[in-house]
């Protein structure tokens, strides 16, 4: 159960140290169409990894499938 509890954190962590070096390589510029800046987008993903632990990992996942998504098509309509 240990080790379970383990790879679930280990799996958490990579999601959040993933989602926000892809946020910090990303221009500010392409954040323009979310409702957040760049800053405040990794900001709350470390917060919330921080303080709630699981719902980090839930808020990363966020990011990396719709947020991470429209960045990308936004950057190869320009």
């Amino acid at each position: 159960m240990q080790y379970l509890w383990w790879c679930l954190s280990a799996s958490i962590f990579g999601l959040v140290v993933w989602s926000v070096v892809d946020a910090s390589r990303r221009p500010a510029s392409a954040f323009e169409p979310t409702a957040k800046t760049k800053r405040n987008w990794i900001i709350s993903i470390i917060g919330f990894a921080v303080i709630c632990g699981p719902i980090g990992g839930l808020y990363s996942l966020y990011y990396l499938l719709n947020v991470r998504q429209s960045l990308a098509s936004a950057s190869t309509e320009d």
